[in-house]
């Protein structure tokens, strides 16, 4: 092997053709560029193939206290893994979960949009393509919001479960807690109307009779996620 200055050339051994051998010479790397043009037919039709990686989208599980939001939202990253569709779930209560809160902020929105940017993002860049959020969204401007934090496309599921049920079911996880069973009883029913009123979501589920891995499923089917 001969070393020149424009190319590297291979001399043949004697078994590869003998001393009239033709030798054969290859270009290094910066002078490929002066035969590019031979190429960019091929690459023009790569850049014009679709990009097949699937588009990034969130959903939002929603409904009154007592329904199983955070439950479901489990069971959907546990199923979505299981088909090796990358994702990731947040609790959004457990980003806004710091004291003392702003004065005119009483359930701390302003730090859980800080935090869904920053850890929706995260997730994001580490290449999960679906998004599932646990949490309540009052009116349509506080879901373009959560839309706006995180950055891509939001769907919206609200679960619902008869009152009766949603507080037999608040009386089993408050029941050494007679101050947060009551504010929390209070609450499913105010909770339950501000939901009918603001009409956030593109689709409702009734969870009363379904088991929380049936939910999550006809959840992913409604949406189009399985």
């Amino acid at each position: 092997m001969t070393h020149t200055n424009a190319a590297v050339t291979y001399r043949p051994a004697t078994g590869e053709g003998g001393q009239g051998a033709e030798q054969r010479t290859v270009r290094p790397f910066k002078h490929w560029p002066r035969r590019s043009a031979e190429f960019r037919p091929a690459l023009k039709i790569l850049c014009m193939l679709p990009d097949v990686r699937p588009v990034p989208c969130a959903l939002l599980i929603t409904g009154t206290v007592g329904v199983g939001k955070t439950s479901v939202a489990e069971a959907m990253g546990a199923l979505l893994a299981e088909a090796q569709i990358p994702n990731a779930v947040m609790d959004l209560d457990w980003l806004c979960q710091s004291w003392p809160t702003p004065p005119a902020d009483r359930f701390n929105v302003g730090m859980l949009l800080r935090n869904l940017r920053n850890v929706a993002g995260n997730y994001l860049d580490a290449g999960a393509s679906r998004l599932v959020l646990a949490g309540v969204a009052e009116s349509r401007a506080e879901r373009d919001h959560y839309e706006e934090a995180i950055g891509i496309g939001l769907s919206v599921c609200r679960l619902r479960v008869d009152l009766p049920t949603v507080h037999q079911r608040l009386a089993h996880r408050h029941r050494d807690d007679h101050d947060g069973l009551r504010r929390h009883l209070k609450r499913s029913g105010e909770l339950d109307l501000i939901l009918d009123h603001a009409a956030v979501e593109d689709f409702t589920l009734d969870a009363t009779d379904n088991s929380i891995t049936a939910t999550a499923m006809a959840v992913l089917q409604a949406a189009d996620w399985l």
